[in-house]
């Protein structure tokens, strides 16, 4: 009996943690549409836009007609196609010729310790005339305020960086069991409010929309620095705080979408990439949160099986406060829970064991080394 009250008391504080962060970062950190007076002032900067495309060819077409139809409209968007497979290039090389030129960069084979994508922006970049680069996925659709309010922001805080965390489309089974989770567990562990503080060491920025000052970006040595680092996002936002550059990273799910991977062997590949840097690159890390992840999701469910009034309260408590999580995104998916649960502490302890071994990881079609 006392044993499962111990457990339900820590199941209910890490859920009430969770809402309790939510609600204290609130919309501190949420950018929103500009005024419409604010496209009255001074002429924009020169703004171009990169994107890196490896086999995108069912949704790039999307991509790019939301960049051209931005209130600020860019100088140029120059798409980079990494050795594409898929037709990648045909799309591009086949939309409509009228509004913001799209320049199609055939991209070359990543050099030995390059990662794909770090090098098919620096490519990008290399052909870029803007006063601002704008890296963003092609899995992205902007809203047409969402450029004109970045910009803002940059202004009006002197950021050299502003970042954006998007909405995160979950379409398919195997996004709604996994992606809610994976996100909830960033928000724990790169909260926007330190993000946003004076710590360098917590400063994060977000691949799928980073609105750089070509200045700034040159100043840190651009990709080329950060040619091997898995999240080279949040390298590059460190280094430019470390320089003495402002930077802002800002909630965009009101201005921005993205769907990050649509199968289940693109969530296992993409998240044991990334987890293990995620984590720190700390084996006692990982294990903690994967105890804890057990703990708040998986354990509430499996406690059902004890029985008795503990049991439900524990699984109401965790489904119910995930089911808020996912108030207006079909909350009954709060129901799978635990088999989420399970997941994602396996993909941080299959993450971690990758890269303690030094084992070569797979994104893409290309293996690079751990």
């Amino acid at each position: 009996m006392i044993f499962g009250a111990i457990l339900l008391a820590i199941v209910f504080l890490i859920w009430t943690w969770l809402v309790i962060g939510v609600l204290h970062e609130g919309d501190r950190f949420r950018l929103r549409s500009p005024p419409p007076e604010a496209g009255k002032g001074p002429k924009p900067p020169r703004i171009s836009v990169i994107v890196p495309a490896r086999n995108e060819a069912h949704q790039i077409a999307v991509c790019i007609a939301s960049l051209r139809g931005q209130t600020i409209l860019p100088r140029e968007v120059i798409v980079v196609d990494d050795c594409s497979t898929d037709g990648t290039g045909a799309v591009l090389r086949g939309l409509p010729e009228d509004g913001v030129p799209v320049t199609v960069v055939d991209g070359a084979a990543p050099p030995a310790g390059w990662l794909g994508k770090a090098h098919a922006l620096h490519q990008g970049a290399a052909r870029a005339t803007g006063e601002w680069l704008l890296f963003t996925d092609a899995d992205t659709i902007h809203a047409p305020e969402t450029l004109a309010a970045a910009l803002a922001h940059a202004g009006g805080s002197n950021a050299a960086l502003v970042s954006l965390t998007g909405d995160q489309r979950a379409e398919s089974s195997w996004e709604r069991i996994v992606q809610p989770l994976v996100f909830r567990l960033l928000d724990a562990l790169y909260p926007l409010a330190g993000a946003n503080g004076p710590d360098a060491g917590r400063v994060a920025a977000n691949g799928i929309y980073m609105l750089i000052r070509r200045d700034a970006y040159d100043d840190i040595g651009g990709h080329e620095a950060f040619r091997g680092a898995v999240l080279e996002d949040v390298a590059m936002a460190r280094a430019l705080r470390e320089r003495g550059h402002p930077t802002a990273f800002l909630r965009g799910d009101e201005l921005l979408q993205v769907r990050m991977y649509r199968e289940f062997r693109e969530i296992w590949e993409g998240w044991t990439k990334n987890l293990w840097f995620l984590l720190g690159e700390n084996a006692a890390r990982a294990r903690m949160v994967a105890a804890l992840v057990l703990l708040a999701g998986f354990l509430p469910g499996a406690m059902l099986w004890y029985g008795g009034a503990t049991g439900g309260l524990a699984a109401i408590t965790a489904v119910g406060a995930e089911a808020w999580f996912r108030r207006g995104r079909k909350p009954l998916w709060a129901l799978t829970l635990p088999l989420g649960a399970l997941l994602l502490a396996a993909m941080i302890g299959e993450s971690a064991r990758r890269h303690l071994e030094g084992r070569e990881f797979s994104w893409k079609g290309r293996t690079y080394p751990s």
